[in-house]
Parts: structure tokens; C-alpha cells; sequence
């Protein structure tokens, strides 16, 4: 082929006429895109150097396009829709899952960056993040659940995204080398979501968050109040949850207690509990068999 191109570029009218099959051929098997730059160069070749080029060209990107055949065939194409999302609780009320979305979100279209939804322990944060995922699943090729309250487990959850993902590297890596494919997965791919659940200290997450700016979104959840500066510093758009209001808390009663409801006592219980969803959740389930 390049020999025949050598001949073909000598004549500069033929060549001219075939070269944006050559440009177009490149953009859509390896990705090159020519600026005006290169077109300007090939313009200013004489005939017999521009023989030469092409025939030289070409052979450049063949070996590049092999190059990109060899890597996506050792480079496992992920799945859609694979996740490890646990099962969501089947009564949740009075939560807005719209606005995790407004927060990847700026008006024009989605963009990538991390929000944490924050609050007290038991006020639902995990729940709350855990139906979004389930609500979004077509919306992400990829749904990734850590527990992030540890270091250790957050190198395990990313330990165990690869063994998902490539599941032939399973015992051959150590847990360093594990997290490290993952990382390197998603910082190579978009269109994933990953929760980051029970962050005790942000610093956990610091490099994390930094490596994966980007690329998809990241939510987490969190009892730190960190303060609107330095959620904005670690590029984090804050979600505070609070207690319940009081008729979302009494229409969780009413849902978890069934026939046993009754509105007065629901309301002083509600009252009682701080309109806390997990302790109402606990209390019915105590209500219910007593």
C-alpha cells in the first residue's frame, strides 16, 4: 500500500483528490484528527517528497491503528448496567432524589463532579443515595457502591471493581495493583457512578477525588459538616438532609404499620424520635412485633 501511495502522491492532482480518504480514515479507526497544520504541510510537499510522505504516513498509521487493536483486545469493554448496589429499603418518603441530580447538573447539560449529602446518623443519607442509584440505572453503564467509613475498605471496594470488570486478574494482583486498575478504569471511561458511603474524614478521599475529577459523578455520604468553603475547595456540592417533616414522618408510619396506625399516637412517637427516619423505622418494626 505504500509503495503504491509513493507512485499515486507523484501525481499531485490524484493525490489531492484521495487524501481526505486517508484523513477520514484515520479519525475513524485511531482517533487522528488533522488540523489545517498538517493539511498546510502536505500542500507544501513537493511532488517526489510527498511520494515519500505519504508512503511513510501510511505506514505510521497502520502500525498505530494496530497498536489501538492490540490494546482494545487486551482491554476488557465493560459491561452496561453492571452494578453492586444493595437493596433499597421498599418505603421511602418525603425525599427529593431530584436533587442529587440537580447537583451534576449546571443548567446546560451535565457535568462531572461529586456531591455529598450530609446530615445526622439515621437522618437517611444512605438510603437516599442508594435510590438514586437504583432510580438512575439507565443513566450510568456503571453503578459502584463502596463503604468508605476506612481507608482499607475503600481500597477494597476498588479492589473488588476490578475483579468485577476483569475478572481474569482475580488472585494475580495485590490489593494496591487492584486499585490501581480500577482507578485507571475509571479515569479512562465515563458515564459511571460512584458512592462513597459513610466517609468519616474527607482526607480519605481527598487523592481519590482528585484522580477522578472529570470523568463521572461521585456521591457520597457523610455526617461532616465541612461548611460551604471547604466543601467547595474539594469540588463537592453539598446536599444537607435533615429530619423528616412531620407528615412525611407520619405517612412512613402509616406505610410501616399498617393496620396498627393510628394517627395521635404516630404523632407523639414521630414527636418523640426527632422525626429521625431510622428510628421511626425501628420503633414500628418494635410496634409491630410486640
Amino acid at each position: 500500500m505504500g509503495i503504491g501511495l509513493y507512485y499515486a502522491a507523484r501525481n499531485r492532482p490524484a493525490f489531492l483528490e484521495w487524501i481526505p480518504q486517508l484523513l477520514h480514515w484515520a479519525r475513524d479507526h485511531i482517533g487522528f484528527a488533522a488540523g489545517q497544520d498538517f493539511l498546510d504541510a502536505i500542500l507544501s510537499q513537493t511532488p517526489i517528497s510527498l511520494g515519500t510522505w505519504a508512503a511513510g504516513i501510511v505506514a505510521g498509521l497502520t502500525f498505530t491503528a494496530a497498536g489501538v487493536a492490540l490494546r482494545n483486545a487486551r482491554e476488557p469493554t465493560p459491561p452496561t448496567g453492571v452494578h453492586n448496589l444493595p437493596a433499597p429499603s421498599e418505603v421511602f418518603v418525603g425525599r427529593d432524589l431530584d436533587q442529587i441530580g440537580r447537583a451534576f447538573t449546571d443548567g446546560v447539560g451535565v457535568i462531572s463532579q461529586a456531591a455529598a449529602v450530609h446530615g445526622l446518623g439515621g437522618v437517611g443519607k444512605t438510603e437516599l443515595a442508594l435510590h438514586y442509584a437504583h432510580a438512575n440505572g439507565r443513566r450510568y453503564a456503571l453503578r459502584w457502591w463502596i463503604t468508605a467509613d476506612t481507608p482499607d475498605n475503600i481500597t477494597r471496594g476498588l479492589a473488588d471493581l476490578t475483579t468485577r470488570l476483569h475478572p481474569g486478574e482475580q488472585g494475580s494482583l495485590s490489593l494496591a495493583e487492584a486499585r490501581a486498575w480500577a482507578i485507571n478504569h475509571l479515569q479512562t471511561n465515563r458515564g459511571w457512578l460512584l458512592i462513597l458511603d459513610n466517609v468519616d474524614e474527607v482526607e480519605h478521599i481527598t487523592d481519590l477525588l482528585g484522580q477522578l475529577r472529570g470523568k463521572g459523578h461521585i456521591l457520597i455520604t457523610t455526617r461532616r459538616d465541612l461548611g460551604p468553603a471547604l466543601f467547595a475547595q474539594r469540588g463537592l456540592t453539598p446536599i444537607r438532609l435533615d429530619v423528616l417533616a412531620r407528615p412525611a414522618s407520619l405517612h412512613l408510619l402509616e406505610q410501616l404499620l399498617g393496620s396498627l396506625y393510628q394517627r395521635e399516637p404516630a404523632d407523639r412517637l414521630a414527636a418523640e424520635l426527632g422525626d429521625l427516619p431510622l428510628a421511626l423505622q425501628q420503633a414500628s418494626a418494635y410496634i409491630s412485633q410486640n
